[in-house]
């Protein structure tokens, strides 16, 4: 018991960063969240004015999603960082503002811009707005010029440049139809000039403490949107808007039944076949066994489900099994319990868990054959045939089960597979699983299911980790010491 209880206490640290990587990963993948969910494009025009109905669904998006949260809950940084640097969600303005601020020191100076661009912006968009078709196309070469500038100095975090920029700009504003926005010029470059000297405040570290931050409400969720990974739920996805477990827990059913079931035969079927390989080692028989194993073995996965499915699922040929699906396509009979149903995807099941099954029964094989005759080696088996005991006897109760730990070891690097499912099975036999969500979801740019995924596949890998220690007590009780 103490032996379990210790690999228990080892596994939460194990979990714990499981999930910080899957966290880290999430915040740090390229894109916008909020445009992916939203579908906005990046390569709008930033002057044109932003609808109240777009501005809106951003707000509602980033408090969902926990963008106008810190990250962790201690942050350690430069103490020229304002303190809420967090609630920019863009990441581009959030770099521009970092970058000012660790190269100047002049935290409020570089505030102040940021919020006069934004002002200039919104000013500008108005002047041009109110001119006259007539003026309009007589300025036409001048509003363009004076635009582009614009967009350069809203993304330049160079402070030598964006002086530039502005007197640029303050000159080619210097007419009656652009005063606002030579007034806004002219503050900005009163306050970029406030201060010119460097603040040696940017090498002192700030620690700072949150009580929410977005790896909690990733962890516990808000109790509004989400409830956290630690009940199961990982987020929203951003091509569906849904909560990711409606992808995850529907498709997972499908994978945990076919990769299981592949296993269980596997073993079920190469244990046999290895034991017997190893006591008639060397026999014709055996020799014969292992080459058509490894023939099967080396049959490409997707050759052999499109071969089934072409000649036991064809009418052509023979029509035993159903091709592709999961369930008679007019659905399940009205008022069938889980065995009914499930009676019902037999036929379409079959072949499936065939090419689930066949790729591990040659390796698993092989292993059991080379470990029960090594075992058969060892003197306690020696003495134990000197001793009278029946031939049975001495393979089930004193070989196998010393044979045993390598085939333990193998189930604990496969166990994962019971998430991730096959991609090429589960395509071939459009089969809803994980291995086709995770496909469609590479495709679609949905991060936060792939992640979730990820994040699932470690925890089950700790879990099959967690099961080989127990069944390797079982199996050697020398082993808890």
């Amino acid at each position: 018991m103490n032996f379990i209880v210790k690999r228990l206490l080892w596994s939460i640290p194990t979990l714990l960063a499981i999930v910080i990587v899957g966290f880290v990963l999430l915040v740090y993948t390229p894109g916008d969240p909020v445009h992916t969910v939203l579908g906005i494009s990046n390569n709008e025009d930033p002057l044109k004015p932003p609808s109240p109905y777009i501005e809106k669904q951003k707000k509602d998006w980033e408090e969902k999603l926990g963008l106008n949260l810190p990250l962790f809950y201690v942050t350690i940084q430069s103490s020229a960082l304002p303190d809420t640097l967090y609630r920019i969600t863009d990441k581009k303005e959030k770099s521009i503002v970092r970058n000012l601020c660790l190269t100047t020191g002049q935290t409020k100076v570089v505030t102040d811009l940021r919020n006069m661009i934004g002002d200039l912006k919104k000013t500008w968009r108005n002047e041009v707005n109110q001119l006259r078709p007539g003026e309009k196309d007589s300025l036409k070469e001048q509003i363009t010029e004076i635009s582009y500038n614009i967009q350069l100095l809203e993304n330049e975090s160079d402070k030598t440049k964006i002086g530039e920029l502005i007197n640029k700009l303050y000159i080619a504003t210097e007419r009656k139809e652009f005063l606002g926005s030579y007034d806004i010029l002219d503050r900005m470059d009163k306050t970029l000039h406030l201060r010119t000297g460097y603040d040696p405040k940017v090498i002192i570290p700030s620690i700072r403490f949150y009580k929410k931050s977005r790896f909690h409400q990733w962890r516990f969720g808000d109790g509004k949107y989400s409830k956290g990974i630690i009940r199961g739920d990982f987020g929203i996805s951003y091509v569906s808007k849904e909560p990711i477990r409606n992808h995850i827990y529907k498709n997972l059913f499908w994978s945990v039944l076919f990769s299981g079931i592949g296993i269980l035969l596997a073993y079920l079927i190469s244990i046999p076949i290895g034991i017997r390989s190893a006591i008639h080692n060397n026999s014709v028989g055996e020799k014969l066994v292992t080459i058509l194993l490894f023939a099967l073995y080396s049959v490409p996965v997707f050759f052999l489900g499109t071969l089934l499915q072409t000649y036991l699922a064809n009418h052509q040929y023979l029509h035993i099994f159903e091709p592709t699906g999961i369930k008679p396509t007019r659905g399940f009979t009205p008022g069938s319990n889980f065995l009914g149903r499930m009676w019902q995807s037999l036929p379409y099941m079959i072949l499936p868990i065939i090419c689930f099954t066949y790729s591990s029964i040659a390796f698993l094989t092989r292993l059991t054959k080379t470990s029960v005759l090594e075992v058969l080696n060892q003197p306690y088996i020696t003495t134990a045939k000197a001793k009278g005991l029946r031939f049975k006897t001495i393979i089930y109760k004193h070989a196998f089960r010393n044979a045993l730990i390598p085939l333990i070891t193998v189930f604990a690097n496969i166990f994962p597979v019971l998430v991730g499912g096959s991609v090429i099975i589960e395509s071939i036999f459009t089969i809803p699983g994980m291995g086709t969500e995770m496909f469609s979801s590479y495709f679609s740019h949905n991060v936060p299911v792939i992640i979730s995924v990820f994040t699932l596949t470690g925890i089950f890998t700790v879990v099959g980790f967690l099961i080989s220690d127990v069944l390797y007590v079982i199996v050697d009780p020398r082993i808890r010491k």
